[in-house]
């Protein structure tokens, strides 16, 4: 993921700088007006695969930041995004010792040494998915995405929803699933839910989606681990980005106990800081496999990988763009 920045004298003019720079695929980060006042300031991102010009703008980083010392500017970038003091100390200090010309590969280095990624596919079916976490955290839209990844893969789905004390929560996935094509299975207790599961289908994709856990309620945490066990399901934790990064740190080794062992994060096109995403990834040891960027539907999830993660976080691509704005650290 390429971010960059766009500063313009009217809002248009700079959505305008961004389609030009990123294409129409560029997702908005944030948006806000200049320190001065007297203009606009647009951070985008679009996604990037390992392409020639991929390989231009890491080029063009190295010329940036010959100079540059990489474990100041790692741990800049880091305190602006809110992560916590510790993991800070940690990504910065093996950011310095790795061999990159830039603070984004160093920090993709970093990434990948103390961070695990597994991407989400929905090409094999070892289990079925279920989707965990907290209110608010986009679970519907998710199990929503990975029903409509499948159908366009012309894959077998299996939709399930547990979500029938929240009012409107199975409506609003049948609204989903109505469209796709695929019959809703709508089930209240583990015993229910284990007789919808099919153990033996390998060729078919059971997405679950679960009503919201309060991760510090006892009753509703050993609920949801009954449904766990009864399904044989794989729970993917799924996380709002812009989240506290502390609370967040504290949830994740709940679900942890449940079985969780990677998440979703959530949000992404609203949250401007992912301090929550590196809290989660390093508190409970959970591996990231997957943003969300969209509430729409059609929008796939992304897979993540250390290098689109580091340039996430360190928008330093933009020309004259050494610090981050805003941030006091970087002043």
């Amino acid at each position: 993921m390429r971010v960059k920045t766009y500063i313009a004298p009217t809002n248009s003019e700079a959505m305008e700088l961004v389609r030009e720079g990123l294409g129409d695929d560029a997702i908005i980060i944030s948006s806000g007006n200049t320190d001065d006042g007297e203009g606009v300031r647009i951070i985008a991102a679009v996604d990037l695969t390992s392409t020639p010009e991929t390989e231009a703008a890491i080029e063009e980083e190295r010329e940036n930041f010959s100079e540059l010392n990489i474990e100041q500017t790692v741990k800049q970038a880091l305190i602006f995004h809110g992560a916590p003091p510790r993991l800070i100390t940690r990504l910065s200090t093996v950011a310095a010792n790795a061999d990159s010309p830039s603070p984004t590969l160093a920090l993709a280095s970093a990434f990948d040494a103390l961070f695990e990624f597994s991407q989400l596919s929905t090409d094999t079916f070892k289990a079925p998915l279920m989707l965990v976490g907290p209110p608010g955290s986009g679970k519907t839209i998710v199990a929503a995405k990975l029903c409509t990844q499948a159908k366009l893969a012309k894959q077998s789905v299996k939709a399930i929803s547990c979500d029938t004390q929240r009012a409107g929560g199975v409506e609003q996935f049948k609204a989903f699933t109505n469209i796709l094509g695929i019959d809703l299975i709508t089930v209240s207790s583990a015993d229910d839910l284990k007789n919808h599961i099919s153990l033996d289908a390998k060729t078919q994709m059971q997405i679950i989606d679960t009503a919201a856990t309060n991760p510090y309620n006892e009753i509703e945490m050993i609920d949801l681990h009954r449904k766990i066990k009864a399904s044989h399901a794989e729970p993917i934790l799924v996380l709002a980005a812009g989240s506290d990064p502390m609370e967040v740190a504290d949830m994740v080794r709940l679900y942890r106990e449940v079985g969780v062992k990677r998440f979703i994060a959530t949000q992404m096109d609203i949250a401007r800081r992912a301090g929550s995403i590196l809290a989660a990834a390093d508190s409970a040891s959970l591996a990231l496999c997957n943003v969300s960027v969209s509430a729409k539907v059609s929008d796939e999830l992304i897979p993540i990988t250390p290098v689109s993660l580091a340039r996430l976080i360190m928008p330093y691509t933009a020309e004259t763009t050494f610090n981050h704005p805003n941030s006091e650290a970087a002043q």
